[in-house]
């Protein structure tokens, strides 16, 4: 990585982080661990969507050790319908750099348009996620909210599935019956009561 980070203005970032080799652009989005930021990786020119933990959380130890096991999660997974991991600083600030996801989650999509999507399109997206989701059974992981927001748009038609904090193993998926851990408007009736068991189709 290179040695000068463009930071921004106080304006357009919420925290004031540096990250050697990156320029952030803006934050994009938080977690309850973590900032979104759309960024360059200046070595090459590319564009990146990195994630830092939230400087308050720097000294704790739990939200370290949550933000590390989310790396690791991450760090195999090859699918194109999922963020692939292309660097992480597992000391001191902690960062996690993925492909740019994409343009836009589903959820404002949906909202800006104020308009159905093409069906075409829509049918591309549903398949999308489930590969997504196979993939990710078949690796013993699981995704616990899958819903409007957890998906984004990509200007080549395609999708990405985002699991970070929602990536979970198929064992945890399955003791969390009969509990909410999602959006209860996206919630699988199998995971909240009933006898059917949960599977790879839950999510």
């Amino acid at each position: 990585m290179g040695d000068s980070t463009d930071i921004g203005t106080a304006s357009s970032l919420p925290v004031h982080v540096e990250i050697p080799g990156y320029r952030l652009r803006y934050a994009s989005d938080t977690d309850a661990i973590g900032i979104w930021f759309s960024a360059e990786q200046e070595k090459l020119g590319r564009k990146v969507t990195l994630k830092v933990l939230n400087p308050k959380y720097e000294s704790h130890p739990q939200a370290r050790r949550e933000f590390l096991a989310e790396m690791d999660r991450m760090a195999p997974l090859d699918h194109p319908n999922l963020p692939h991991v292309l660097d992480m600083v597992r000391e001191g600030t902690l960062v996690l750099v993925v492909e740019r996801i994409g343009s836009m989650a589903l959820n404002r999509h949906l909202a800006q348009e104020k308009k159905p999507m093409p069906e075409a399109r829509a049918l591309g997206v549903a398949l999308g996620v489930a590969k997504g989701l196979a993939y990710l059974w078949g690796k013993g992981l699981a995704h616990k909210n899958v819903c409007p927001r957890t998906v984004v748009l990509r200007d080549d038609a395609e999708c990405r599935l985002v699991p970070f904090r929602n990536l979970i193993t198929t064992e945890e998926l399955k003791a969390l019956k009969g509990k909410l851990a999602q959006d209860p408007q996206y919630a699988a009736p199998e995971q909240l009561a009933g006898p059917d068991p949960v599977g790879p189709t839950t999510p």
